[in-house]
């Protein structure tokens, strides 16, 4: 039997140079291209044993393959090929002994650079 995800969610750590306001509807975003941090929490097997496995996409593409983190319920991936602007897909998923897999979570963030702008400001 799989991996139940019903209660599972995800968090980001952003990594930010400079202070980002979130936007409405809420949008998480950082300012650091290289990589995202994050933890997840929520996964449910009976046996208790599960280990995950993380992947990026940017739109279709992936940019990192699903990779185990073994028990752990936190991790870093890098995110090549990014530039500013660009949304990025988190996905997870729990393993359990059987090897059986959940259902995947995702959740997104955009990566911006730009520092911030001072509107309405006239010299």
């Amino acid at each position: 039997m799989s991996p139940k995800a019903k209660r599972a969610s995800i968090s980001f750590y952003p990594d930010n140079q400079y202070t980002v306001l979130e936007t409405q509807p809420k949008v998480q975003v950082q300012s650091n291209l290289t990589h995202v941090d994050f933890t997840w929490d929520g996964f449910e097997d009976a046996a208790g044993n599960l280990s995950y496995e993380t992947r990026l996409l940017k739109g279709d593409t992936i940019i990192a393959p699903w990779r185990s983190v073994g028990f752990r319920n936190s991790a870093q991936r890098k995110t090549p090929g990014t530039q500013k602007g660009d949304t990025i897909l988190l996905e997870v998923r729990a393993i359990n002994n059987g090897g059986y897999k959940s259902q995947v979570i995702n959740t997104s963030i955009v990566l911006d650079n730009r520092p911030p702008i001072i509107a309405g400001i006239i010299p």
